[in-house]
């Protein structure tokens, strides 16, 4: 316990932080699946297999678990689960007059 009462926090690991975002990217209707404790799959479903995203968990330069697209720019801090889902659907989503 910290001196004011409260738990201090405890940091979460890859894995977890993995089942977390395939969990709420199926909430929000795309298929995602947890392909190792650091990396997601994420798509829409029936979409074609190129629009498929590799989301990768790993510390940015301060240490913070962070998400990371498959080349490498960094998403947004793990703990920001819900903005990384509206940017993986809007980057896997094909616009409404695609062929894919």
């Amino acid at each position: 316990m910290t001196q004011t009462g409260t738990r201090p926090e405890v940091p979460e690991d890859a894995h977890t932080v993995a089942d977390r975002l395939a969990r709420a990217c199926r909430i929000e209707g795309l298929s995602a699946d947890v392909l190792s404790p650091t990396r997601v799959r994420a798509c829409v479903p029936n979409a074609h297999a190129g629009l498929a995203e590799i989301i990768k968990i790993m510390p940015d330069e301060g240490e913070v678990l962070s998400f990371y697209w498959s080349w490498g720019e960094r998403i947004c801090p793990a703990a920001d689960i819900t903005g990384a889902v509206a940017a993986i659907k809007h980057v896997v989503t094909p616009p409404l007059h695609s062929a894919f």
